[in-house]
């Protein structure tokens, strides 16, 4: 029964290990724009960052209501 799977695992294991693996070797990877230390330092940031991208949507239709008026 374990058979096809003992095959495959043996397989995977001798592929290079770029092939196995979909991960950096350069270390922990952030995907935030800024660093942070403590969860107070991170909430001062992440709370801006979010509602801008939350507010930009929201500022560009404002200006095109106003810019350019139903006719």
């Amino acid at each position: 029964m374990f058979q096809a799977s003992r095959g495959s695992v043996q397989r995977a294991l001798r592929a290079p290990k770029s092939s196995r693996l979909m991960s950096s070797g350069h270390g922990h990877y952030n995907h935030l724009p800024f660093k942070y230390d403590t969860t107070k330092q991170f909430a001062v940031r992440y709370i801006p960052f979010m509602a801008l991208g939350s507010v930009i949507p929201f500022v560009a239709c404002y200006y095109k209501i106003t810019r350019f008026p139903q006719v």
